[in-house]
């Protein structure tokens, strides 16, 4: 059905082409008559010739026109031979009578012999008197040899043959297509150095040096004539078939029809594939309404978390009051300690002043042990007005974290209820729009009743929209704040965490401090490898620094990937490790669970807080809860920090003199 399709495809194109052609022709914008009386193609200007007589430009056209070189050339051929046949058959001269009749004997027809398939060369009188000296053997020219020399006919194997006593002379030669077989043949009868010339020169016992050599066909492998060694035709039996021109040119085009046949079962597959890929492209579609969905359930899980950080804010609040509170009372009854402890200083003091006189004639040592006193006790008061700085800072940098999370809390509240109004407003103007459309469709009833409520819900609809503009310019300006405070929030976070980092570093008792996420724990590592290698030489801690630092490399590469993702519940998925990873299973087999569970717990904190760098990030971390700690937790622990070194320092002890 295909085949036909297109053979009518075919012959209507070119009839379209044949009808435009011969227009032109009629008309004479395409001249084919010559100022001598002959006649020329158009359409073949490329042609040195451009002068036939009727039948000869007759006959190109109509042989052009089958159609053999395509489908503009066969409908102008076509266009041609019409236009000769109708506008100058009066040109066209019958053949004169034949008087003089043909009696001569005429040959009988000969069938071509059929061919060697593949398509071999017979080589012969190939040079080989050279002898080897030791055995008398026979040599002559090689296989890459004679490759190298016919290389210019595309050999594909070169054979040649020997007898017990060497070199034959012999050989044949397989090319890869017709063309070059012929080519081979034809080289050698342009020499004189065909089948009929070697046949000759055998008879008269005159080859010579000269080289032979024809394209083989059946009549070399019968070898009736007993022209060739037995070698010969007993390869081309084994290794060749026999065809002739037909049968060959029969297969090509057998093989083009199973290519073209190949080729439309391919077209069809794409189109197949083509449709298949609609069907994707719809199932990515209605994935993508999922999407959409789960992410309206993610906005309404965000609001929950944004009423919940209200509350976390709204305890914090009431905790920094208490917390300043508290450091106020501690810091005044510091502050008198050290009042008092000033006065007993300065009346010492004096007292040394009243009996310095005195004391004149005490040694050098007494005098010394006096001014190391008087030393002491400046820098104790250095230091006192030192610390009591200190504290003053940490309770400014307090007070002003509280300040911007009260005002961010405030700035978020506007937000949201600009927010809350914008929906309202865009509600309204629907709803507006939806009433104006069904007093549209309404009219005709009662036409002026109709076109005034049309009229004032239009003017409500343009009071509806300016009050929109409005609010969306306000949300705009309220989300450039948001973000403007969210980053101040993020540098006030940064300065606690430098802070937390400080005053916790020494800290036995810490709740909050600085966690390395991403670190490689290797503390649980030592009883594996004590027991695999305790018989080592180099010492089982060289092979865990080797192994752990191994392990560290692959964990910074994002080659290393062994997460799945599982469904929970109905709707969402979740990433988690793949127990069935071949490294970790290796790893777990090797050297226990728990060196596999550090290096799982080391992956799950570089894919939280830096999957795409992949090293390690310090994090404030609550080891109460075990979870990033939160602003609240780290304004917390500072707190309780101050509160305790408050409490623990107290006025600094020195001997009292004699």
């Amino acid at each position: 059905m295909d085949s036909d399709s297109d053979g009518e495809d075919f012959e209507t194109e070119v009839e379209e082409i044949e009808t435009k052609t011969l227009g032109k022709l009629k008309e004479g914008k395409l001249p084919v008559l010559n100022s001598d009386g002959t006649f020329r193609c158009p359409f073949s200007p490329s042609k040195k010739k451009q002068s036939y007589k009727f039948s000869e430009i007759l006959q190109h056209a109509e042989g052009a026109g089958k159609g053999k070189r395509g489908i503009d050339a066969a409908g102008k051929h076509r266009a041609l031979a019409k236009h000769l046949k109708e506008d100058h058959k009066e040109r066209a001269r019958p053949q004169a009578e034949r008087t003089i009749y043909l009696d001569q004997p005429l040959p009988c027809r000969v069938e071509k012999p059929k061919l060697v398939v593949p398509h071999m060369g017979i080589l012969l009188n190939i040079k080989n008197t050279d002898i080897r000296v030791s055995d008398g053997f026979r040599q002559g020219p090689g296989q890459g040899e004679i490759r190298d020399k016919f290389k210019v006919f595309n050999p594909q194997f070169v054979d040649i043959f020997y007898d017990q006593r060497g070199h034959l002379g012999c050989g044949v030669i397989t090319f890869h297509t017709f063309e070059d077989a012929e080519a081979f043949e034809h080289s050698f009868k342009l020499a004189h150095c065909g089948r009929e010339d070697y046949e000759r020169d055998l008879r008269l016992n005159n080859l010579g040096a000269r080289l032979y050599g024809w394209h083989a066909t059946e009549e070399d492998h019968k070898n009736e004539d007993q022209l060739l060694h037995w070698k010969i035709p007993e390869f081309l039996g084994i290794k060749g078939d026999f065809k002739n021109l037909k049968i060959m040119i029969h297969e090509e085009k057998r093989l083009m029809k199973q290519q073209v046949h190949q080729l439309k079962s391919e077209v069809a597959k794409h189109r197949s594939d083509v449709l298949d890929s609609k069907f994707e492209l719809a199932g990515v579609k209605n994935r993508l309404e999922d999407i959409e969905n789960k992410r309206r359930e993610a906005e309404q899980e965000n609001a929950a978390l944004v009423e919940r950080h209200k509350a976390e804010l709204e305890e914090l609040r009431s905790k920094q009051v208490l917390s300043g509170q508290e450091h106020r009372r501690l810091m005044w009854d510091y502050n008198r300690r050290q009042a008092e402890k000033m006065k007993l200083l300065q009346a010492k003091c004096e007292d040394y002043e009243r009996n310095e006189q005195a004391q004149k004639q005490e040694s050098e040592a007494e005098r010394q042990r006096l001014e190391a006193e008087k030393q002491e006790m400046q820098q104790l008061t250095e230091q006192a007005k030192a610390q009591e700085k200190l504290q003053q800072d940490q309770l400014e940098l307090i007070k002003k974290h509280k300040q911007e999370t009260e005002a961010m809390e405030m700035r978020m509240q506007a937000e949201r209820t600009m927010l809350a109004k914008k929906q309202e407003s865009e509600l309204q103007s629907q709803r507006v729009v939806e009433k104006l459309e069904v007093e549209k469709g309404e009219v005709g009833k009662n036409d002026e009743e109709q076109q005034k409520k049309i009229k004032e819900l239009q003017e409500e609809l343009a009071s509806i929209q300016e009050d929109l503009e409005l609010q969306n310019g306000m949300v705009n300006v309220l989300n450039s704040k948001h973000m403007t405070t969210n980053d101040e929030l993020q540098d006030a976070k940064k300065e606690a965490v430098v802070l937390l980092k400080k005053y916790t570093a020494d800290d036995k008792a810490k709740k909050v401090s600085i966690k390395r996420a991403g670190e490689l724990r290797v503390e649980a590592w030592a009883g594996p490898f004590q027991k695999k290698f305790k018989n080592s030489k180099e010492g089982w801690q060289t092979h865990l620094a080797k192994v752990s630092s191994e392990w560290d490399s692959t964990l910074r590469t994002n080659e290393f990937h062994p997460l799945k993702t599982v469904q929970v519940g109905t709707d969402k998925w979740k990433e988690i490790i793949d127990d069935t990873d071949e490294r970790l299973v290796k790893l777990r087999k090797e050297f226990g669970a728990a060196v596999c569970d550090s290096v799982t717990t080391a992956l799950k904190e570089i894919m939280t807080y830096n999957p795409s760098g992949r090293y390690i990030v310090e994090v404030p971390w609550n080891y109460v809860t075990d979870q990033e700690a939160t602003m609240k937790d780290i304004v917390v622990q500072l707190g309780e920090i101050i509160r305790r070194k408050d409490t623990m320092k107290g006025p600094a002890k020195r001997k009292t003199p004699a």
